[in-house]
């Protein structure tokens, strides 16, 4: 098995001429997350998912459009090769954690267009932060390329990450005029007034963040594609983020403002009801 003992592993992707090449990586021991792994190629872009049930996962063709994106936004088209990456995905899937869901990344290197993918055991919040709701913090930051999901980014993330105050579960960037435009690793939601709010325009498209739009047409609640402004957090009923591995994570509290009646509210509790069900219907195998 390919493995550290930080129960990271990754491997090197190359498709040339339709031929497939999966080389294992040695990972230095210090490595002990997929960012380690992903810092080290500064010049790519990348997509991260979770598996289900081992061999399943949700909306891979979105993962793979999302390298496609970014790769033209950065630097021309790129045409992602999306039979053999999937059969790439599967060998490396019988060949760490067989039996557990994991994480992976596949990060494209603009040079040479090769991939590296890179896995971990897959860590789900307790069931308490759903039911009670979590804390973030808001932070001055905004992405050079809100669009694209850039590996560069990473390292900056992670400086951040590694200051964090204990009981933080993520951090809201916030740009020069005050508006929460997004997490480091997820998308944010504001509800004001019965309307849910997310920014649009200077935050990255989540993949999770889409079927959340979708959900909200079907079940009626009024969506706003614009941001919340900082002055306006003691006017929030209810806060969320959204990613592949969070799911929908309420949040109760942001800086010092307690958000609401600090508990998850009704339109995300709603949400994240039908977000599992849209799980449990759509996963499919690799």
């Amino acid at each position: 098995m390919n493995e550290t003992t930080n129960n990271v592993a990754a491997w090197w992707v190359k498709i040339k001429n339709s031929t497939l090449t999966i080389q294992d990586i040695k990972l230095d021991p210090k490595v002990s997350s997929l960012d380690s792994v992903t810092e080290a190629y500064s010049n790519g872009v990348y997509t991260t998912f979770r598996t289900y049930q081992h061999d399943h996962v949700l909306l891979l063709e979105s993962h793979f459009n999302r390298l496609e994106e970014s790769a033209k936004l950065v630097n021309g088209n790129i045409l992602v090769p999306r039979n053999s990456l999937r059969v790439a995905l599967r060998r490396i899937l019988n060949d760490f954690c067989p039996d557990k869901d994991i994480r992976v990344r596949i990060a494209l290197n603009l040079e040479d267009q090769s991939y590296i993918i890179s896995a971990e055991p897959l860590k789900l919040l307790p069931a308490s932060a759903y039911k009670k709701g979590v804390s973030v913090i808001t932070y001055p930051l905004e992405r050079k390329n809100p669009h694209a999901k850039t590996t560069d980014f990473i390292t900056t993330a992670d400086h951040i990450r590694n200051t964090l105050p204990p009981k933080i579960q993520e951090v809201i960037m916030v740009d020069e005029n005050g508006c929460l435009l997004e997490g480091l690793s997820s998308n944010f939601w504001g509800v004001i007034n019965g309307v849910v709010h997310t920014e649009r325009e200077k935050a990255l498209g989540g993949i999770t963040r889409s079927v959340i739009l979708e959900l909200c047409k079907k079940e009626s609640i009024p969506i706003l594609l614009d941001s919340v402004n900082i002055r306006e957090l003691s006017s929030l009923q209810e806060a969320f983020i959204t990613s592949t591995s969070r799911a929908v994570l309420p949040v109760t509290r942001i800086d010092h403002h307690l958000i609401g009646e600090g508990k998850p509210g009704k339109i995300t509790q709603l949400l994240s009801k039908r977000y599992q069900e849209y799980v449990n219907h759509s996963i499919e195998k690799i």
